[in-house]
């Protein structure tokens, strides 16, 4: 049950980043520390709890936030999710393509 709430936690990260790249406010370095600290207490709990590809997926989508680019980000947390759901679940039942579809049909 651990696991799935670290993953779930960093769901919600997921969709704080999207909504920071797409806002322009002058609160926007406060908003970017607080992702930071969010970002690397998740990471913490996913090195402790996840698989190593999980955990390496982790990195480049955290990288991938970090530049603020839309399309990069929900490439990276595509794989992402689809590590994580093999982690959980032992079997892969669909693809990137179609995982980064349902997130960019979502952002449009």
């Amino acid at each position: 049950m651990i696991k799935e709430e670290a993953y779930c936690n960093l769901l919600k990260l997921f969709v704080e980043i999207i909504q920071l790249s797409e806002t322009k406010s002058n609160k926007q370095d406060q908003i970017k520390k607080n992702l930071g600290s969010k970002m690397m207490l998740i990471g913490m709990n996913i090195a402790l709890l996840g698989s190593d590809e999980v955990i390496d997926k982790y990195l480049n989508w955290r990288l991938a936030a970090l530049t603020g680019e839309t399309e990069k980000i929900i490439q990276k947390f595509s794989a992402l999710i689809l590590s994580m759901r093999e982690d959980l679940r032992d079997t892969q039942i669909t693809n990137f393509e179609k995982m980064t579809e349902m997130y960019i049909e979502v952002k449009k």
